[in-house]
């Protein structure tokens, strides 16, 4: 496939989204951060105050010293003794991209096409002001008139219009056709973005390139932008970032949205930071290019299942470009909602709430090797251990490869022994273990029937227990209720309820006579309290592991101590009851 080659600007634009002038300059220079900038002694002048200062934002160096400044390439032309076109290769070599040298500066045509756009996103706020239909429209969407202002947001007319206005402004057909202002088919011309809400797409330099469009007719297509140019490259363009800048970079946050209007609706709710790659993926250059503004940017796509099918892709995706201290975060945001429709029904602090739960890259990663098994026989677990190597080995930076691959198998270990899936328990004895849980119940209420007395001594730790089989748990439940009364010692409890439960009664009775009727006194009170013992013990394994996967993810240090000494105290309890039933 042949190589894409890149211009001057080009090259520069590409440095500047994927590096940082800090980087480049601190290889001859010391350099010292301070503020959003960074300082350090000239190295076109001796001084002993450091006086040299690089802004990575503006991509600029300026020495108060010296008064010598200007961009990396003003930097390698002095620092390098090159000569521009020296200085230019370099910086392409160093980017490991082609220069065109024939390609250098922008054609005439280029910029006659910049002048084109300028023109039209004007005609189109016009336009906005006069037709109340499309206004009409934004007021249902709830876009306010001040968003409106400062997203530049704009209406297309129909074609005639269009040309009409253009015509006026000494623009061809053919001018309106390159501008993709036009579509021509068989002859005919149809606007782009005729009948359509414009919200216009500007470049690094703040020069509109293109316009998304979203209909207020009964299109079939929602949503349309400019078609990929020589000016308009989607894949190297952030919406709202000539709007949020500012914002941005002064938090250094950046949440990521898929459209237009979710970028809107996050401004309207106070949320400058917010950016759309105008789709659901991601390229390279807009990942350095979030980078060199935010070191962990987060993602917020739809809460649908291809809004999250979309977040892993990403994810994976990301992992081939880590470096230390660089990574994305994931917001998870309700089911089939967006961010336009969330801030509709909710408020700024359950937005701010679900921010704070957002997930890291690297338990994204996770959850997507655990999505892709099955079970958790042996070759499934060698399937996770080979899913772990193979998303580790697409990290490029050794050090960052290293540390996902610790973590993940350490995520695995964890999982295994929280979920406790590795087990020397077979299927026959899962079976036998539902059995006694069942013969358990049923001579709880034999006891009952057989055996008041005694049940009623023990009716405290009786009433803790909560049986499985929901007709015996009824039938428990009416016997508290009847020994609760006023005349419980005088109530027959075995007619009682064998008026209502005959047939149930009628076959636990036959337990009395092949567990009980032998039995000492003595000997029947240990064995209620080893029933009793029986049936909590599920109830002890649950709370047990459930203490074991807050000990496992418990952040706070304080806390740890309280559940080790519960989690300890819940293990001997068991170990008891197990002993007991081995005795």
């Amino acid at each position: 496939m042949k190589q894409k080659r890149y211009s001057v600007d080009q090259i520069l634009e590409e440095f500047n989204s994927r590096s940082k002038l800090s980087d480049l300059i601190s290889k001859y220079v010391n350099l010292t951060p301070r503020g959003n900038q960074f300082v350090g002694k000239c190295p076109f002048h001796n001084e002993k105050t450091p006086s040299f200062n690089v802004n990575d934002d503006k991509g600029l160096f300026h020495c108060f010293g010296c008064k010598v400044g200007g961009n990396v390439i003003t930097f390698l032309q002095k620092n390098n003794n090159l000569s521009f076109i020296e200085s230019i290769k370099y910086l392409s070599t160093y980017l490991g991209i082609e220069f065109n040298i024939n390609e250098s500066r922008q054609t005439d045509k280029t910029i006659r096409l910049l002048n084109i756009l300028e023109k039209a996103n004007s005609f189109f706020i016009k336009n906005l002001v006069t037709n109340n239909f499309a206004k009409k429209y934004l007021v249902q969407r709830q876009i306010s008139l001040d968003a409106q202002k400062f997203f530049q947001v704009g209406y297309c007319p129909n074609d005639n219009a269009l040309i009409d206005f253009f015509k006026k402004n000494d623009v061809s057909i053919d001018e309106l056709v390159d501008a993709d202002l036009l579509i021509k088919k068989n002859n005919n011309f149809f606007g782009r973005f005729r009948d359509r809400i414009t919200f216009p797409i500007f470049n690094i330099k703040d020069k509109v390139v293109g316009f998304g469009g979203r209909t207020i007719t009964d299109s079939k297509i929602k949503y349309i932008n400019s078609q990929e140019s020589e000016i308009f490259k989607k894949s190297e363009i952030l919406y709202g970032l000539t709007q949020n800048i500012s914002e941005i970079r002064q938090s250094k946050q950046i949440i990521i949205v898929e459209g237009y209007l979710d970028v809107i609706a996050m401004y309207q709710k106070n949320i400058k930071i917010a950016l759309s790659t105008m789709g659901t993926t991601l390229s390279s250059n807009q990942i350095f290019k979030l980078w060199n503004l935010s070191d962990t940017p987060y993602i917020c796509f739809d809460g649908d299942k291809a809004g999250k099918s979309a977040s892993e892709n990403i994810a994976l995706k990301i992992l081939e470009f880590l470096t230390p201290g660089k990574s994305f975060k994931f917001i998870n945001l309700p089911n089939s909602e967006d961010p336009d429709t969330f801030f509709k029904r909710r408020s700024l602090d359950q937005f701010e709430k679900i921010k704070e739960e957002s997930k890291d890259l690297s338990d994204l990663i996770w959850d997507i090797i655990l999505k892709s098994v099955d079970s958790y026989t042996p070759e499934f677990l060698a399937k996770i251990d080979e899913s772990i190597k193979f998303y580790s080995n697409k990290i490029k930076n050794k050090s960052v490869s290293v540390e996902y691959f610790r973590y993940l198998r350490e995520k695995k270990n964890k999982f295994f022994w929280g979920k406790n899936v590795i087990t020397k328990r077979n299927k026959n004895q899962e079976n036998l273990e539902k059995i006694e849980v069942n013969i358990n119940e049923k001579l709880l209420i034999v006891f009952a029937i057989f055996e008041i007395q005694i049940f009623s001594s023990m009716i405290e730790e009786i009433t803790k227990v909560k049986l499985k089989n929901n007709k015996l748990e009824e039938i428990r439940n009416e016997i508290i209720e009847i020994l609760s009364g006023e005349h419980s010692a005088e109530i027959d409890v075995e007619v009682r309820l064998r008026k209502k439960y005959s047939s149930i009664i009628e076959k636990i009775s036959q337990l009395n006579e092949t567990h009980l009727k032998d039995m000492k006194k003595k000997e029947k009170v240990l064995f209620l309290k080893q029933i009793l013992s029986n049936l909590k013990l599920p109830e002890l394994l649950n709370e047990k592991e459930k203490i074991k996967k807050q000990i496992l993810e418990i952040k706070n240090n304080e806390e740890q101590p309280k559940l080790i000494t519960e989690y300890n105290h819940l293990v001997e309890e068991i170990k008891r009851i197990k002993k007991k039933n081995l005795e």
